[in-house]
This record gives C-alpha cells, sequence and structure tokens, in this order.
C-alpha cells in the first residue's frame, strides 16, 4: 500500500510538471505577470486588472504563452472608468487612456510574491524544473555508476585502482560541496543544474555496483559462461549486470530524491536556473525572511512544503522497493 501511495504522488509530481501550464492559473511563460502593487498578498486575495490583449497569443501548454497583453491592475485612485474607455493613473502621476480592456478577476489560492506574480502558478511551473532535474540527473548518476563502478568491478587491475581512487577522492567531500563546486564551473542552466547534481551523487551507485560486479563474476553462471568461450563484455552484460536491475531501480529513486534536495539547495543560493525560471529552492530564498511575520510566510512555507512532500514521498518509494527486493 505505501508503494502505491508514494508512486501515486510521485506520479501527480511528475504530471504537474508535464502540464503545468495546463494547470497554472498564469499560463504565461514563467508564470511572469508582474503586477507589483498586489505583492506579498495572502492566500486567496482576489485580484481585479483591465487586460488589455495586443496581438495572437503565441507559445503552446508545453512552454508557456508568450505575454501579448498589458495588465493595470484596478486599486483605487488609479482606474476611473468612462464607458468603454478606462484612465490608469501609475505611481508616478501619469495618466493613460485604456480602450478595449477587459476587467479580470482572479484569484490567488496561495498568495502573491514580491513582485505581485501568483505562486501557485510559479510553484506549479517550478514543479516542472525541480522533478526534471531531479530525474535527469538520477539517470545520469547511475549511467556513470554503471560506466564507472560496475566495469571496474567486473575487469580488475588498472582500471579498477583508478575507479577506486577516483570514487575514494570524491566520496571524501560532501555532495553538497561538489554540486557548489560544478555549479561555480558551469553557466546557470537547467543543463548545468544536472550536470552538477549528477556529478555530485554518482559515487553511491558506481561504489556499490562495483561491489555486485566484484561478486557476480565469481558467481558459477559466469564461470561456465567463460569456459564456453563467452567473451568478456558479454557475460557483463547478458549475466552479471541483469541480477542487479532492482538494485539499479532502487539507486535511481534513491538519487532522485536527493537530486530533487540538491537542486533546491543550489537554487537556493542562486546558482540553479537563472531568473525569471521558477524554481522551489529560489522561491524559498525569496521568502524566508518573512518567515517571522503573518504577511509573506506563505512566500517560503509552500515551496518547502512541495520540497518536503516530493522528498518524503520519494524516499518511502525507494524503502518499499528496497524491502521488496530483498525479500
Amino acid at each position: 500500500m505505501a508503494l502505491r501511495i508514494s508512486g501515486l504522488i510521485l506520479a501527480l509530481y511528475v504530471l504537474g510538471g508535464v502540464f503545468c501550464y495546463l494547470v497554472a492559473p498564469d499560463a504565461t511563460e514563467n508564470a511572469n505577470v508582474q503586477m507589483p502593487v498586489f505583492a506579498r498578498k495572502p492566500p486567496g486575495f482576489v485580484s481585479t486588472c483591465v487586460v488589455v490583449f495586443d496581438g495572437k497569443t503565441e507559445g503552446s501548454w508545453l512552454t508557456g504563452y508568450r505575454q501579448n497583453a498589458r495588465y493595470y491592475p484596478a486599486v483605487p485612485g488609479t482606474l476611473v472608468f468612462c464607458g468603454d474607455t478606462a484612465v490608469f493613473t501609475d505611481p508616478d502621476g501619469f495618466t493613460q487612456k485604456i480602450v478595449g480592456g477587459k476587467i479580470v478577476e482572479r484569484r490567488h489560492w496561495l498568495g502573491t510574491d514580491l513582485l505581485g506574480r501568483d505562486v501557485l502558478s510559479r510553484l506549479l511551473v517550478g514543479c516542472r524544473a525541480s522533478v526534471g532535474v531531479g530525474l535527469a540527473a538520477a539517470l545520469t548518476s547511475i549511467i556513470l555508476g554503471l560506466a564507472i563502478g560496475a566495469t571496474a568491478g567486473f575487469w580488475p587491475g588498472g582500471w579498477d585502482a583508478a575507479a577506486t581512487w577516483l570514487m575514494t577522492v570524491v566520496w571524501a567531500a560532501p555532495s553538497f560541496l561538489w554540486a557548489v563546486a560544478a555549479a561555480f564551473v558551469l553557466e546557470k542552466g537547467f543543463w548545468a543544474t544536472t550536470l552538477a547534481v549528477a556529478f555530485s551523487i554518482w559515487v553511491e551507485p558506481a561504489r556499490i555496483l562495483r561491489g555486485e560486479m566484484r561478486s557476480a563474476r565469481e558467481k558459477l553462471y559466469v564461470q561456465a559462461a567463460r569456459a564456453y568461450g563467452v567473451g568478456a563484455f558479454a557475460r557483463w552484460r547478458r549475466h552479471a549486470l541483469p541480477p542487479t536491475y532492482g538494485l539499479i531501480l532502487i539507486l535511481a529513486a534513491s538519487n532522485f530524491s536527493t537530486a530533487v534536495l540538491l537542486e533546491a539547495g543550489l537554487s537556493f543560493l542562486g546558482l540553479g536556473s537563472p531568473p525569471p525560471t521558477p524554481t522551489w529552492g529560489a522561491m524559498v530564498f525569496e521568502g524566508y525572511p518573512y518567515l517571522p511575520f503573518g504577511a509573506g510566510r506563505h512566500l517560503a512555507l509552500a515551496p518547502g512544503a512541495a520540497i518536503s512532500g516530493l522528498c518524503v514521498c520519494g524516499y518511502a518509494f525507494t524503502e518499499e522497493l528496497r524491502r521488496r527486493w530483498t525479500n
């Protein structure tokens, strides 16, 4: 039951990241409609604005829609309606006539951030970055673990000694320090963050798979294949590696949760995807100064709860996989 529940929640996270623009109230690219006059509003706040569409909407549900509209917040003292025309007065006292505008009311279920953007929309769009980096980094770390650890364990000698030395060096420092160092070297972006996170978490699967391969190469069925003249690579691929598929799945699930935490940490330090791309770690950074206060506390609590829920479900899913595999 725990495996199904955690797996279902993880599937909802993945689906939320893929179809984020279909369910987000603000479906513009990066959910970046800014209305500073509505900054730090509490959850449930309803904003009213006049929207003037400038042309045809561009974009798709996969990448978001470009802002081909202008937004004028309907705050008392800034908008005066005269029939079909409205007069907008900005904070500097300049006035502008608005013709053909449409009055839009929108409820912000999780409030607004420091620039008046919808927190729920940015939370959903940020799910794509966190889940995407987690999946890509976990897959990359498993590939590195297979390429280095699994091969070093099956072919002893100089390659095994060199791989063991490399794993020992990387293992000597905490994963987060390697991730920070790699993020400093690489440019900011999705793939740079993925490589930085993957570089910091590949050692554990490599060490475990190396030990499994050292044991597998002494198995009777592997020795029998060698006696029949089967080549070394064929023995590794057809006989030694398949029994570890369940273990590889467990390692991938474990590294996924670790990758999500590392990505959130890098984004919190400003080393993740650059603005205006929303990431959960960056959203926590924007909101944590307001945690002691009532107004703005939701800016850190909402993404923090999303990160916690994803990691807890990921580790629960991993633990259930491990329990079933060992039994």
